[in-house]
């Protein structure tokens, strides 16, 4: 008779190659986020280069929590250095765009597998994280933003965020083969 208990693994159960990897797609987002040192070209290509990050990554390193782990991480560094513009709390619309993106990409099955699915969870990211980026400087700072502003922005989000996931998606795919060989 077999008396071993086998337990399940934990929730956020990752190896210690997938924990450097996520380590490299963090780096990546904040290499991303140096864009913004030329702000009046940055702003048509953030959403394009952080889309793309996004997915590669869940792509690449393929199991669930993997974006919203990478979301927690990064609010909780952007919330210690305090360089958000429009407030730190302002740090909250990177885990808020990671949930979104994460319950989208759950619907895939394997996870990150499904392209179309990874463009309407990098909309998914631009869309949620914008909208909450500007709650939190509107109703949290008070700050008066005009309303073609406001719009602007999430369209732009909303544009650019899919191409992003699509770009990818495609390119995330050619990685997977490079560092996982079979």
């Amino acid at each position: 008779m077999n008396k071993t208990i086998e337990t399940p693994k934990a929730r956020f159960y990752f190896t210690n190659r997938e924990i450097a990897m996520m380590a490299v797609f963090i780096a990546l987002l904040f290499v991303v986020d140096m864009v913004w040192i030329v702000p009046y070209f940055a702003i048509f290509i953030y959403g394009i280069f952080y889309g793309m990050v996004l997915i590669i990554a869940a792509r690449v390193i393929g199991k669930n929590n993997t974006i919203f782990l990478i979301g927690i991480v990064n609010t909780v560094i952007n919330l210690a250095f305090a360089q958000m513009y429009g407030g730190t709390l302002v740090a909250f619309a990177y885990l808020a765009g990671a949930i979104g993106l994460e319950g989208v990409l759950r619907l895939s099955k394997p996870y990150g597998t499904n392209r179309n699915m990874a463009v309407i969870g990098a909309l998914a990211y631009g869309l949620v994280s914008r909208a909450t980026a500007i709650a939190i400087m509107v109703f949290l700072y008070n700050l008066t933003l005009p309303s073609w502003l406001t719009i602007g922005a999430i369209v732009l989000f909303a544009i650019t965020f899919p191409i992003g996931g699509f770009i990818g998606f495609r390119i995330g795919g050619r990685v997977k083969k490079l560092t996982n060989p079979l």
